[in-house]
């Protein structure tokens, strides 16, 4: 929700990076404008239905606090059910894509 110029940059390279993710950390437990996301790579929805709870607690415990770890899971389920629901209307293909 807050993407602005100020923190996409891009290097030498034109490589681009995109900083400032702190209100991906919101408590927030539903998604915003979920009607957006009508595709996906295979290789992320293969890792966020994989995902493990567990490890993530363990890894963001130091920077995020047990309410803002809870919601990003409860997102993290609301997206997978979103995407899994268009795969079982439009078809896999139409949905996953793969990127070389």
């Amino acid at each position: 929700t807050d993407r602005n110029q100020g923190n996409i940059l891009i290097d030498r390279n034109w490589k681009v990076w995109l900083i400032d993710h702190t209100r991906a950390f919101r408590r927030e437990k539903e998604l915003r404008n979920p009607e957006l996301v009508v595709r996906c790579g295979r290789k992320l929805w293969e890792r966020l239905k994989s995902l493990d709870e567990e490890i993530v607690r363990e890894r963001l415990k130091k920077f995020l606090r047990s309410s803002q770890i809870k919601a990003l899971l409860r997102r993290r389920d609301v997206l997978v059910e979103h995407i899994q629901k268009f795969i079982e209307e439009r078809g896999e293909n139409k949905v996953l894509f793969t990127l070389n």
